[in-house]
């Protein structure tokens, strides 16, 4: 489980409507592989299946408003996605 992730931006292209500085934002919050892991194997325990990707970043969903609510980005952020049959459009 990776503590330093690159922010993921889900936005439109940059010559739709999304300002150019949307895609500069950055969120260095660190992540918590431990609360990662417990949380995969408390799911796991449950028969919910479940896997890690240490790879990715944080998606704009989840780092644009904590850099609202926490803009010294010094909480531990756990991003999770619980259902993964769901289209992400």
């Amino acid at each position: 489980m990776n503590s330093e992730l690159v922010c993921v931006y889900f936005l439109p292209s940059r010559t739709a409507h999304a300002p150019v500085q949307s895609y500069t934002l950055q969120y260095p919050a660190p992540g918590h592989p431990a609360l990662a892991r417990r949380a995969l194997e408390l799911l796991r325990a449950k028969g919910i299946p479940c896997a890690a990707d240490d790879k990715r970043g944080y998606d704009h969903g989840t780092f644009v408003p904590l850099m609202l609510s926490y803009p010294d980005a010094d909480i531990p952020v756990v991003q999770m996605s619980v259902i993964r049959s769901l289209d992400p459009k």
